[in-house]
């Protein structure tokens, strides 16, 4: 709290939070507490960068509704190549689709906020699940 007290009135704009190398801290959830707290304290007023280790867009989507506004993957393009962005993307359009949302940004910090009614995805075909 005091962190993103202090970045707020310094007129900090965004922070690099949530460096899940750890595969202790991505499994209990640890890196995903502080981006989550850091984000309702500031009040989705930061931005805020989860870097690190996203084998998948599913996993990285869990760090976005968390409240990270940009998922940083640097460190698996020098292991993985560029297949690994195809394959991050490929997986958040999927989960997107499966919630109907029709917009990335609408999950940004969704896991501090109350459920609501989603908007249809106008691309999905009627019928389709």
């Amino acid at each position: 709290r005091k962190v993103a007290t202090a970045a707020l009135a310094a007129g900090v704009t965004g922070m690099v939070l949530a460096h899940a190398q750890d595969e202790d801290m991505v499994s209990n959830g640890f890196a995903k507490d502080i981006l989550g707290e850091v984000y309702k304290h500031s009040e989705g007023k930061l931005i805020l960068i989860a870097s690190g280790r996203f084998p998948s867009g599913f996993k990285a989507l869990e760090y976005i509704e968390h409240g990270a506004t940009l998922v940083q993957i640097s460190d698996q393009l020098g292991e993985l190549g560029l297949p690994i962005c195809r394959k991050i993307k490929t997986d958040l359009s999927r989960a997107l689709m499966q919630d109907n949302i029709t917009r990335l940004q609408d999950c940004v910090g969704a896991a501090h906020r109350k459920k609501k009614v989603k908007a249809r995805n106008l691309w999905k075909a009627k019928g389709a699940s």
